[in-house]
């Protein structure tokens, strides 16, 4: 990795382990810090292996878009599939295509108006039992409801159907639970094989086979009844076709692919709301503004899914939620042939880590980029399209972009028409990187009636 006689800047670290306790102990952190504190790109050792660390969004561009077809999704991808199987999140190439050419569709823009009812569903719900809890004097766990609101809503247009509470909660917590234990195997450094029966590959194998049995289950027995009306979301599964061959999913395909769906709508929406939650709290200047938007555009009553082009500052805050506190904090990928970066050679079989993290908080955002500020991404406003990664970019961006936007703005609007918010208490907060961004404590937020 080397170019006019200059080399990529190494991190420091063991002689034997390099940055492996520095990296695990805050993937987000030590990559956005190293590329950062090295002119956007660096390198670091996990005990025999080179890995580059980068910030840049320059080079995340060139990664993620106009050299995709040499950087492609690599082991940390391959080893999803011991959880999620062969599925849009977890495959590359031929199969990926197929996958992604079947689903893709159903996720459009164009299906979203069919959500918005759902999702005030459910958001009445969540605001039904916030108001018991403001008239006890009680603060709402940000991060319980917006577990809560996500695991509903996308079992409701999965299933047509709610899940009941213990239900949703021995699922939500046997998948958060499987996906630990997955990327504590994929990030140990003397992880035996699948075949090899240690504690945790046997723990690993039975989480999947009762998620699979769930879901299978759920698969199942649409099958056998028929469709539901309207469609939803596991009707339009059943009836994707392959573009290029028009054959239906495989049942081990639909179960890979409803497992994976249920879990992105869990493991990113939610994070992004309860961020956006904390935020408000933190921000009464912003969201007096914000409700004065909702004021105006919905004049009290409930948002509709023709609504959403009219609250800009709605989604002005989201945007910078997702800015400040990316639920996919990082990006890895690995280059199939020979690639150069800045002038360097980068060899076959490299990784590289692009940190979503760093390049949000990146100087292409100007002064101050930690900063809470939704004018950021005010209409006219020129901010840098190639800094801002929440949903990945070029042709792995995320299929369910529209489905959370339209989630968190609804959601949101409602919120925001009945309550003020506020922090319960003034602690700080530190990020944790887990299987998305977390926050190191709960985040307590009290309810204030809107007058």
């Amino acid at each position: 990795m080397r170019a006019n006689g200059a080399s990529i800047a190494c991190a420091s670290g063991h002689w034997l382990m390099g940055s492996t306790t520095d990296y695990f102990r805050a993937p987000h952190y030590f990559v956005a810090d190293l590329a950062r504190a090295n002119g956007g790109l660096a390198k670091f050792r996990i005990a025999h292996k080179r890995i580059l660390a980068t910030c840049c969004p320059d080079i995340a561009h060139q990664v993620l878009v106009t050299r995709r077809e040499l950087w492609r999704r690599g082991a940390y991808f391959r080893k999803l599939q011991t959880m999620l199987g062969e599925s849009l999140l977890s495959t590359e190439g031929p199969i990926w295509k197929r996958r992604q050419g079947a689903i893709r569709p159903l996720l459009h823009r164009n299906e979203m108006p069919g959500l918005a009812p759902i999702v005030r569903g459910a958001a009445t719900r969540m605001l039904e039992r916030w108001e018991q809890k403001r008239r006890c004097g009680e603060p709402i766990s940000a991060v319980e409801e917006a577990q809560t609101i996500a695991l509903d809503v996308i079992a409701e247009r999965l299933f047509s159907v709610g899940l009941d509470r213990t239900e949703s909660g021995r699922i939500s917590v046997l998948m958060q639970d499987a996906m630990l234990l997955l990327r504590e195997r994929n990030t140990s450094l003397l992880a035996a094989p699948m075949w090899c029966p240690t504690p945790r590959n046997l723990q690993i194998a039975d989480y999947r086979r009762q998620l699979d049995a769930y879901f299978a289950g759920r698969i199942d027995a649409r099958l056998k009844q028929g469709p539901s009306e309207p469609p939803d979301l596991l009707d339009k599964l059943i009836v994707a076709r392959d573009p290029a061959t028009k054959e239906p999913l495989s049942r081990t395909a639909l179960i890979d692919e409803v497992k994976t769906l249920f879990f992105a709508g869990l493991e990113t929406t939610a994070p992004a709301m309860f961020w956006t939650l904390s935020l408000l709290a933190e921000h009464p200047e912003v969201a007096a503004i914000w409700r004065e938007e909702l004021d105006r555009v919905l004049g009290g009553r409930a948002p509709e899914w023709s609504d959403l082009p009219g609250l800009s500052y709605t989604a002005q805050i989201i945007n910078e939620a997702l800015r400040l506190y990316p639920p996919v904090y990082n990006l890895a990928r690995e280059n199939a042939e020979d690639d150069e970066i800045n002038g360097h050679l980068i060899p076959a079989k490299t990784m590289i880590i692009i940190s979503v993290y760093g390049v949000h908080r990146s100087a292409s955002w100007g002064e101050d980029p930690e900063s809470f500020r939704p004018e950021r991404f005010a209409s006219g406003v020129d901010w840098p399209r190639r800094s801002f990664l929440p949903f990945a970019t070029g042709e792995h961006v995320c299929v369910g972009n529209n489905f959370a936007m339209t989630e968190m703005m609804i959601t949101l609007a409602m919120i925001g028409q009945k309550y003020r918010l506020t922090r319960h208490d003034q602690d700080p907060i530190e990020t944790l990187a887990s299987i998305t961004l977390t926050p190191s404590r709960d985040i307590r937020v009290n309810l204030e009636a809107n007058q």
